[in-house]
């Protein structure tokens, strides 16, 4: 999935160019799975790790996420971009893989902790997943549904825009 995402995100192809080239090996080994990944696909996603866990949450039953939400202040200020936003319930799901934060860099992560208060004062739950979160859906799982859970959709001030490519 993340190489059809990355294939999409570098503009190398197209969906369709990709759905064409497959129609190739029609009745091939694998053509199933290739296909359903190109349908699923999304050039948004800016990391192998954000490209599995935009799989699991569809595995899990999720809706599918805005992936590169940008949520705005109801000053029109820019708060956060994350890396998945589930708007039923205003939940952030953000994907913190190995070098995230400048090597645990002190001003790094002082910056992600601002923005993250700046997302709660709007209402929003933030839901942070590893990579060995990718391994344990049902402990994930469990994580998302307490967000959740304590999520109050209605109470969410400012506004979202929808990532691009």
């Amino acid at each position: 999935m993340s190489v059809v995402d990355l294939a999409l995100r570098l503009r190398v192809a197209t969906v369709e160019q990709l759905s064409d080239a497959l129609e190739l090996f029609a009745n091939r080994p694998g053509i199933r799975s290739a296909t359903r990944a190109v349908q699923f696909a999304d050039g948004r996603a800016e990391s192998v790790g954000e490209s599995r866990l935009r799989v699991l949450l569809a595995e899990l039953g999720f809706p599918a996420p805005i992936p590169q939400a940008e949520i705005y202040d109801t000053s029109g200020r820019l708060v956060a971009r994350v890396d998945f936003l589930l708007s039923d319930w205003g939940v952030v799901v953000e994907f913190d893989g190995a070098v995230k934060y400048g090597g645990g860099a002190p001003a790094a992560l002082i910056a992600e902790k601002v923005r993250e208060d700046r997302l709660r004062d709007l209402g929003y739950e933030v839901v942070r997943a590893t990579w060995p979160d990718l391994n344990h859906p049902p402990h994930l799982r469990a994580r998302l549904d307490r967000a959740i859970n304590r999520s109050r959709p209605s109470s969410l001030t400012g506004y979202v825009t929808t990532g691009g490519l």
